[in-house]
């Protein structure tokens, strides 16, 4: 993570000044990184980190539906367990 980039998720915590201090890079600097648009690097990562989002939440529906019951063998191994200590 960039310093400035550091700076933009902080600033409702902290403020912009002394974050600047303390990281030693300047407020104008940081003030000038807000409005420069962003590189093509950083709009591919962007595009790629959606994506990602976009993989996980289809899997984890994919794995809600199925379920997270117990398999098979777990449930046989349960039911005997039950079985013999009830008999």
């Amino acid at each position: 993570m960039s310093t400035y980039r550091f700076i933009a998720v902080e600033k409702a915590v902290h403020s912009i000044t002394i974050m600047c201090r303390v990281l030693e890079v300047s407020r104008s600097g940081y003030h000038a990184w807000t409005r420069r648009p962003l590189g093509p690097r950083a709009l591919e990562d962007a595009r790629l980190t959606e994506r990602i989002r976009e993989l996980h939440a289809k899997r984890r529906s994919v794995t809600a539906r199925r379920g997270s019951g117990p398999t098979s063998s777990s449930t046989r191994a349960n039911g005997s367990a039950a079985n013999a200590s009830s008999g």
